[in-house]
């Protein structure tokens, strides 16, 4: 496309509105990189396709780097042109955009949102602390800087454990209050200092742990430039980087200085520095109170392990002689579990033991931990539709070194997993060969580690997650101390999963003594056979302990000693259920009796909702914590505001609604829980929830809920002291210890009676595609509706004016829940509405909902999507000719063939973020990361030429090959693809891509060969005479990232910043 063209399209409205031409205009000395067309042909299941771009993924061709760094170039000289041309024509003709839309609000857009965004954010901040053994954990920032210094500070009874209480009222006192250094804090990994020791521009926190004696961290780097393959570290953390004035917290002397609250602390540092700012000197006892300041920062690294590509996950073993981590294959696919010896050298071959190997090209590693009461080590081996858990007790993986140093045993690795292809040129060819080829595997039933046991066999369809859990000690009336507590104790495996009849899950038990007996010591393992004899827990003896609900999707569970948290979602919102452990314990035992049968988590006497303990906080709280509620907060009345929305529970309101339960992992004795609130308008709220051991009066829990007047629920409730408000955060809730972020947010000025939330229900014009003879289903829905929420700002909406942004994603069975950010309020406050697509092939309306939108029924996704923006246009919440969608990776899919298959001109602007957009070519290949997880996703085109077909039918790369072609034989107008569709030959007026280099999951060539071919049919379509626009498209590419963007955290704000100036100017470009 030529420079004047692309000039013309942003220009063209100035002179329309009699505007002067703006110096930000395009020069004629920068245009987008033009690309030479390089012949190449694929073939499969009889069909040929050309790919004229297929030579952008040789990354060796030195062109690719100049080009991309030309388009992004080119991209921000072209979004400041477009920038400004907005705000001339918003000052030119006010009368055509929203009420209340200042003309200052667009002037220099880009950088003024990012400012104002920042704005908003506490720069210098910490995030909630949580306690492990003998510390608090958590996270800083420092304004100014990229990155988070991850701290912990010794748990000391009577002097720091209150240290969360006490954080929590400073900051809810004064939300701008400073956050001092506890004394004994220590920092344990500064990643700006990371960034400088590696001299890396991209540097990414993939997992840490500390040993079990707190003297070590192991820690996993990308230092990639984002291409998500991770060196470990292993540093020492004895007395390195501590507050001089802290001792080691196993010390009888390791103390605080003092016994005031990090409150106190907070202000006397506060006139500290105002005396300082006035000259004067700290007072005698401010010296002694406020902690010393940290000294320069340095890591004690003790070594570094590489000897296989590595995934993210580490996990120290008990005895600290060393860690479990995964290794990955050449496709980036987590597929060993692997031992790394401490006490050997770290370049010797025998430092790094392979444990376990999966062959099986479809299935991959993950969720290496240990159960929630720490009773055994476990990790997962899963597909898309299959899953299968590994677990080793405890006492085994004590001693795991030993058996190692004294056995000869080794994993019998198979012929072809080391082995490389030498001819890089035909690697692609070699992959397809031998991606269905019976080469030589290894069983792992019969080869993994002896002191492993599989839990339960995969089996097709068959999905499940599992914890242990430890019931409380029945002690003996004659028993005065603890001694005899271990002899007492018994557990349960808990199992949630999707077995036959139960497509939403379940959740099963098995208790300890009924299974196959705990794993057999390495010289009884000689496992060689394959029946169910080889599993710990099959599902023979498996006890229903919930009755099915198709109605409720449940999603995991976790565990303390206190209670069992299971996570799930109704009617598309997520919730949360709490069953005391005594309940828990005394109701599986009698159903595995036979004297009970499973109990319905709809009964209050048996599990408590999420919900009813947000109640409990609002209406059932003394006067001295005014319901739960601290008297002072971050906005008093938006405290207020959130209050009354919350007695009124309107139907929207509600909908909308997320109150989920969080256990601390960490600490199994943990009598606390966490409550976490979203909504799309209010700030998240984090409530701390105390479970007693004596229930409370009989007068602080009767009648807390007008539909309930069991006296077995309310014994039940009575355990729950009203819950403490922790946190009003406008990031999301406790920004936690690796949140990439790392800021929140003061927000001291935010009136959330200004904003309205909508929750919509549009029509779909695709049915259910399930067959409705699948016998695995309960009922097949002839009329779907798809849950939509729509956010605006109230005084500037007027319909059929507004612009508007729609996002979706709907892949994988992932869930987009509508939370409130604070750096949505700048295109809110703009007048832009913005709108949340809940589409099938996501998990927000369950198991159906996910399977509707995959594999063969793809295209119900992008139907959805389509439905969705044509709703909004179509009950005016925006003007024809001002919706924008967005979606990134998979939702990149979504858009993209949306706007591609969309009635013509219903999108103004695309943005299609690290966007799969070349579905087809991508799925044929093997040797590409993920591709080989993900056929049972998108399907398998290499076995299944049907699976060929349909993705062809939607993706893309493929619909612009058929626009194109059909362009050639005539001008204008639209085409049928293979499966009947139209594919409208007009590309949107505005299209920004973003891509990022090193990116693993969407590699830099298949947005770099999109933005290729949108140009070229561009150029196909335009008529000479024609005094149209002609559509600008974009390319933003980051050399140093990888899916995720860039790093550190004013870097991703400024994309963002990018993206969302986009969005305004180009909906609002005349």
């Amino acid at each position: 496309m030529s420079t004047s063209k692309v000039a013309a399209a942003v220009s063209t409205s100035k002179r329309k509105v009699g505007a002067k031409k703006s110096s930000s205009s395009l020069s004629a000395s920068l245009a987008p990189p033009t690309y030479p067309r390089v012949p190449h042909t694929m073939s499969h299941h009889g069909d040929t396709r050309e790919d004229p771009y297929y030579y952008f993924r040789d990354k060796k061709d030195t062109r690719i780097k100049k080009w991309l760094s030309a388009e992004t170039d080119f991209s921000k000289t072209a979004l400041n042109a477009l920038c400004h041309s907005t705000h001339d024509a918003l000052q030119a003709s006010p009368h055509l955009f929203p009420p209340n839309l200042s003309p200052d609000s667009l002037d220099s857009l880009s950088d003024t949102m990012f400012k104002e965004m920042k704005s908003r954010w506490r720069e210098t901040d910490m995030s909630l602390p949580s306690k492990d053994r003998s510390f608090w954990y958590f996270a800083r920032t420092l304004e100014g800087q990229e990155h988070a210094s991850y701290c912990r500070v010794p748990y000391i009874p009577g002097q720091t454990d209150r240290l969360l209480q006490d954080y929590a009222a400073l900051l809810l006192a004064d939300p701008n209050a400073e956050l001092p250094k506890v004394v004994g804090e220590q920092v344990m990994l500064d990643v700006n200092v990371l960034q400088e020791e590696f001299s890396k521009p991209y540097v990414e926190v993939g997992d840490f742990d500390v040993s079990h004696d707190e003297r070590f961290l192991v820690v996993s780097l990308d230092l990639s430039d984002g291409q998500e393959i991770f060196t470990l570290f292993v540093l020492s953390l004895d007395e390195t980087n501590r507050d001089p004035g802290a001792q080691a917290p196993s010390s009888s002397s390791a103390t605080s200085k003092t016994k005031q609250s990090l409150r106190e602390v907070a202000q006397q540092a506060k006139d500290q520095r105002n005396r300082r700012n006035r000259g004067g000197d700290p007072t005698e006892a401010e010296a002694a109170s406020v902690a010393p300041p940290h000294p320069p920062h340095t890591h004690t690294i003790l070594r570094q392990i590489d000897m296989f590509p590595a995934s993210s996950e580490v996990m120290w073993l008990p005895d600290d002689k060393g860690f479990l981590y995964f290794a990955m294959d050449d496709t980036q696919r987590p597929h060993r579990v692997v031992f790394h010896d401490l006490t050997k050298p770290a370049d010797s071959e025998d430092a790094d033991v392979i444990l376990f190997q999966e062959d099986d090209p479809q299935f991959s590693c993950s969720t290496l931990c240990y159960t929630d009461d720490e009773q055994y080590v476990t990790f997962c081996v899963a597909s898309k539709l299959q899953e299968e858990c590994w677990v080793m007790p405890v006492a085994d993986a004590s001693r795991l070194h030993d058996y190692l140093s004294t056995s000869q045993w080794r994993f019998p690795l198979s012929l072809d997993s080391s082995e490389e292809v030498e001819d890089e040129s035909n690697e692609c060819e070699d992959a397809q060969r031998n991606a269905s080829s019976s080469s030589v595997r290894v069983d792992p039933y019969k080869s993994t580690f002896p002191l492993f046991r599989v839990l339960k066999k995969r089996e097709v369809h068959l999905e499940y997650d599992t914890t242990h859990v430890t019931f409380p000690a029945k002690k003996s009336p004659s028993d005065t101390n603890n001694e005899s507590d271990n002899n007492n104790k018994s557990g349960a495996w808990l199992i949630l999963s999707n077995r036959p009849g139960c497509r939403n899950f379940t959740l099963d038990f098995c208790l300890d003594g009924h299974h196959h007996g705990a794993a057999t010591s390495p010289s009884q393992s000689t496992t060689t056979t394959t029946d169910e004899s080889d599993e710990l827990v099959p599902m023979s003896t498996w006890h229903s302990l919930i009755s099915y609900d198709d109605e409720v999707k449940l999603d995991h569970v976790s565990a303390t000693a206190h209670f069992v948290v299971i996570g799930c979602r109704y009617q598309g919102c997520p919730t949360s259920y709490v069953i005391p452990m005594y309940v828990l314990a005394a109701t599986a035992a009698a159903i595995a009796t036979g004297s009970q049968s499973a109990r319905s988590l709809q009964d209050r006497t048996f599990a408590i909702p999420s919900s009813e303990l947000l109640l409990l906080a609002h209406e059932r709280g003394d006067d001295d914590n005014n319901g739960g509620i601290a008297s002072t907060t971050t906005n008093e009345e938006e405290e207020l505001h959130f209050q009354h929305a919350l007695a009124q529970r309107t139907d929207d309101w509600r909908s909308v609604l997320s109150i989920e339960l969080s256990s601390n992992a960490d600490d199994y004795d943990c009598s606390q829980l966490r409550l976490y609130v979203h909504h799309p308008i209010f700030p998240a709220r984090v409530y701390l929830l105390d479970y007693l051991d004596e229930r409370r009066t009989k007068n602080d829990t009767q009648n807390h809920h007008e539909d309930d007047s069991s006296a077995a629920a309310e014994e039940v409730l009575g355990h729950f002291a009203p819950p403490t408000l922790l946190r009003v955060d406008p990031t999301g809730g406790d920004s936690g210890a690796k949140k990439k972020r790392g800021a929140s947010s003061a927000l001291t000025i935010y009136d959330p009676s200004r904003y309205t939330v909508r929750r919509l229900w549009v029509q779909a014009t695709t049915p259910c595609p399930i067959a409705a003879d699948d016998t695995t289903l309960n009922h097949t829905p002839s009329v779907v509706q798809i849950p939509m929420t729509v956010v605006y700002r109230t005084d500037m909406f007027q319909e059929g004016v507004n612009a508007c942004l729609i996002t979706g994603y709907g892949s994988y069975g992932d869930c987009t829940d509508p939370e409130f950010t604070t750096e949505r309020l700048s295109i809110l406050d703009r007048g832009v509405v913005y709108a949340v697509a809940q589409i099938r092939g996501g998990g927000e309306m369950g198991r159906l909902w996910r399977d509707s939108g995959r594999m063969q029924h793809r295209m119900t996704s992008i139907q959805d999507f389509i439905d969705c923006s044509q709703y909004l246009v179509d009950h005016k919440f925006c003007a024809p000719d001002r919706l924008c969608s967005l979606g990134g990776s998979a939702g990149g899919t979504i858009v993209a063939s949306a706007m591609l298959l969309a009635p013509s001109g219903l999108y103004k602007a695309v943005l299609p973020l690290v966007p799969f957009v070349d579905c087809l070519t991508t799925m044929l290949d093997p040797s590409i990361p993920l591709t080989t997880a993900e056929w049972e996703e998108w399907g398998n085109p290499l076995e299944d030429a049907a699976a060929y077909h349909t993705i062809k039918a939607y993706s893309p790369m493929d619909l612009l090959a058929a626009a194109e072609q059909q362009q050639q034989q005539q001008r204008g107008g639209g085409l049928r693809s293979v499966s009947g569709q139209v594919v409208v030959a007009n590309v949107p007026r505005f299209v920004f891509v973003e891509s990022g280099y090193g990116d693993p999951r969407v590699p830099h060539w298949e947005p770099m060969a999109l933005v290729a071919r949108l140009r070229d049919l561009v150029a196909a379509k335009r008529e000479p005479t024609s005094k149209t626009y002609t559509p600008v498209v974009l390319h933003k590419c980051n050399l140093q990232a990888g899916h995720g963007g860039a790093s550190g955290r004013y870097e991703q704000l400024r994309e963002l910043a990018d993206e969302y100036a986009f969005v305004v100017a180009a909906a609002y470009h005349p």
